[in-house]
């Protein structure tokens, strides 16, 4: 994998996984973490093997696969939002605009960890408070307890 492809596949998991409609559909149960992580993968083979894409072609194949694979119907036309970024981030690497991609990179907001497939996240973290204790399961339900009082 060229590293410029390496690059555009990480803009696009950081784009996806802050994409509220994905990340829904995952929490919802309408899809797993690893297909959003493949749907990522996806999208980055799209555009290497689809150089003239326009932004509306990529909209359409954001909303078909949501659509088949997570069983979602969008309304609210993020799909059309995402296309855009993607598309812009996807430009200034044909371009070769490094000072421009890098200025915007930086703009965007950092991958969220629920995308990643086997995130480094600890499976059993606890986080303690004064009075709670709450475990963190590696499947992401919360358990909150209690403590008892001495």
């Amino acid at each position: 994998m060229s590293e410029k492809e390496s690059d555009i596949l990480n803009i696009i998991k950081r784009i996806f996984s802050n994409w509220t409609a994905l990340k829904m559909a995952v929490e919802h149960g309408m899809g797993t973490k690893e297909q959003a992580y493949d749907f990522c993968i996806y999208v980055d083979k799209l555009l290497s093997m689809n150089e003239q894409l326009h932004t509306t072609d990529i909209a359409a194949e954001l909303e078909d696969y949501m659509d088949l694979e997570f069983n979602t119907k969008l309304e609210d036309n993020s799909e059309t939002q995402v296309a855009e970024e993607i598309q812009r981030f996807n430009n200034y690497l044909k371009l070769n605009d490094q000072q421009t991609w890098e200025e915007e990179t930086a703009k965007l907001s950092p991958i969220q960890s629920w995308i990643l497939p086997h995130s480094n996240v600890v499976a059993h973290s606890t986080l303690k408070t004064e009075n709670n204790e709450m475990e963190v399961d590696a499947d992401g339900w919360s358990v909150i307890r209690r403590k008892k009082n001495k």
